[in-house]
């Protein structure tokens, strides 16, 4: 499976439900536990799907299982609860005014990262050599084994970096222990 951002999901009877913002992962082990999806185009919204209703994944678009009603049910990516304070108050002032804070709790598993389509990669030289296309997942376990990486502004290269190179992944930023040097001399990926 291949999960490239943008790539287009579609329920069991092929009406599109969204397309892929986001994958969820276990940075420890790798394993895939759900993607997101951004719905709508003015207002949109990202939901959660698990990595178990998916039937296949292409660069190019996602199949889901038939789930029926559940897909209505999806839960949402991020939780946004916004909490009041009087910043008068705050600074002894008389007067009050409130201002807003966003407080914003992603609902993904413990120890999961969601992963940006993207995200920077980072040389162990501490360079910024790419940004992830895709995440390459083996379908019987359910694991990354390698990222896409694409390098270059104008003239576009890709790289497969095993994911046995990475050594921290954060939702913007994945860290490698290849040198910019190491990983220039990677062979190109199939497109």
């Amino acid at each position: 499976m291949d999960f490239m951002e943008g790539a287009h999901v579609f329920d069991a009877e092929g009406q599109e439900i969204g397309q892929v913002s986001r994958v969820v992962l276990s940075p420890d082990d790798g394993k895939v536990t759900h993607i997101v999806i951004r719905q709508g185009l003015l207002f949109t919204e990202d939901k959660l799907i698990s990595i178990d209703y998916i039937e296949s994944a292409s660069p190019d678009s996602v199949v889901l299982f038939d789930i029926g009603e559940r897909l209505k049910y999806l839960p949402d990516f991020e939780d946004l609860e916004y909490v009041t304070t009087d910043v008068a108050d705050d600074i002894g002032l008389t007067g009050a005014r409130r201002t807003y804070l966003a407080d914003v709790e992603q609902n993904i598993p413990d120890g999961t990262v969601a992963l940006k389509q993207g995200a920077r990669v980072i040389s162990s030289d501490n360079q910024h050599v790419g940004n992830i296309l895709s995440v390459i997942v083996d379908p019987d376990s359910e694991k990354a084994t390698a990222f896409v990486i694409s390098q270059g502004l104008f003239f576009k290269t890709q790289k497969m970096v095993p994911l046995s190179a990475v050594t921290q992944t954060l939702e913007d930023e994945v860290h490698v222990s290849m040198s910019a040097y190491d990983l220039e001399r990677l062979p190109g990926s199939p497109a």
